[in-house]
């Protein structure tokens, strides 16, 4: 049994794996300041670790495996004290992202984001560096996703020269969407493992990326010059200006960064997941586990 998060549902269901004696373990996707950031609590003294020592009272101490999508998880855990076996597997991208010839033609400079409009992903740095950019009116932005901010960022968007491109779209849509992008930027505050920008990688796009301590999406990059400040709208300007000025810089890095996708195909990480499972069924012939 694999428990993915630590709420009622997988605490029952752990309770009943431990009565029925099935092997089970855990996951560790939802940090902390996913849930301080958007109830407005992250400023309270020591609610973060507050939060990691609840999940472990009612059900992290009860898991002996727990899956890691990224290193940045692995150490937060470990320096909130969590005790168990930790196995680090990306949760991979889907290979129908691939790259593609760019059929961009209108004189635009594109840029994409894509994921959530909640207060952790920080669209609105991506929208205020825009704005400060010596091109500014030479920009297009897709900022794809839904969410509770939508309704603030599409009137933050006003300010700029060109209509954002906001909206759900589905996988194939956004396949195709890149095969036109210039590059990706990934302003979040708080990420476990960015998926959005992984296929973003993947299809040669090279990206920009937030090199916020909480956020392990800073990973993907290949040097510098795809990392800026997170949260400093006029650093992200910076880059963004530099890239539109070197455009060789991007076709050159396009095929390194798709290359670097590789390591996280989903193939290569069921692989891994399996070998996991494996591990855990033999580790629980030790019927004292089911304690």
């Amino acid at each position: 049994m694999h428990c993915f998060l630590p709420f009622k549902l997988e605490i029952v269901a752990m309770k009943l794996a431990r009565e029925l004696q099935i092997p089970y373990i855990g996951a560790f996707h939802l940090q902390p300041e996913h849930i301080t950031y958007n109830a407005h609590l992250r400023y309270i003294p020591f609610i973060h670790q507050f939060i990691f020592w609840l999940f472990k009272a009612k059900f992290y101490r009860f898991i002996h495996h727990i899956h890691c999508p990224s290193r940045l998880i692995e150490s937060e855990l470990q320096r909130n004290h969590y005790k168990a076996k930790f196995f680090v597997i990306s949760n991979g991208f889907n290979t129908s992202f691939q790259p593609v010839e760019s059929a961009q033609s209108d004189g635009f400079f594109h840029i994409v984001m894509t994921g959530r409009y909640s207060v952790e992903k920080r669209q609105d740095v991506l929208i205020e560096a825009i704005a400060l950019s010596k091109y500014e009116k030479q920009i297009k932005l897709h900022l794809k996703g839904q969410g509770p901010k939508e309704k603030e960022y599409k009137e933050l968007a006003k300010k700029l020269s060109n209509e954002v491109d906001f909206g759900f779209v589905s996988k194939d849509e956004l396949a195709k969407l890149y095969g036109y992008m210039d590059i990706y930027v990934h302003t979040a505050d708080v990420d476990g493992e960015a998926i959005s920008a992984l296929e973003a990688i993947a299809s040669g796009i090279v990206p920009i990326i937030a090199d916020s301590p909480l956020s392990a999406t800073k990973q993907f990059a290949l040097d510098e010059r795809s990392l800026f400040k997170a949260g400093n709208a006029r650093d992200l300007a910076a880059k963004i200006d530099y890239f539109m000025e070197h455009k060789e810089v991007i076709k050159e890095l396009s095929a390194q960064y798709a290359q670097s996708a590789q390591n996280y195909d989903l193939s290569l990480c069921v692989d891994k997941m399996i070998a996991m499972y494996r591990e855990a069924i033999d580790d629980f012939e030790d019927k004292r586990l089911f304690g």
